[in-house]
């Protein structure tokens, strides 16, 4: 949680995301997230998805607002390539800046910016 209203999710290195995992993630989210929240998606880390997954990726209960950030032009293709599964409308940026996107979240919320180093990261 980078604050009550956003959470940030970067999963590990070479991990295939289930349905499971993201049933586990979802759950957390709806129980911690207020109903209007954000997601900052952090693509630092190459992974893949369960087609099953694709479909529900943006499904999540309390988050209204999604941030992607990626760190390069391939990572961007394949998140945005997950976009044509949503069901539903929602509202889903894609960035090159960590701290343009956690501002923008922000925005959506209504919330204070919080001090967070990008570098803090440990990647996997």
């Amino acid at each position: 949680m980078l604050n009550p209203q956003i959470a940030e999710v970067a999963i590990n290195q070479g991990i295939e995301l289930t349905s499971e995992m993201l049933a586990e993630l979802h759950a957390f989210l709806t129980n911690y997230l207020p109903k209007n929240g954000g997601l900052l998606i952090n693509k630092i880390n190459s992974y893949s998805y369960s087609f099953e997954t694709q479909q529900k990726i943006f499904s999540v209960e309390n988050v209204k607002h999604f941030a992607v950030f990626t760190h390069n032009r391939p990572t961007q293709l394949a998140a945005e390539s997950l976009v044509q599964f949503r069901q539903k409308s929602i509202n889903l940026e894609f960035f090159k800046d960590f701290n343009k996107s956690l501002h923008w979240l922000c925005q959506q919320v209504d919330c204070p910016v919080p001090d967070i180093d990008p570098n803090c990261i440990t990647v996997q």
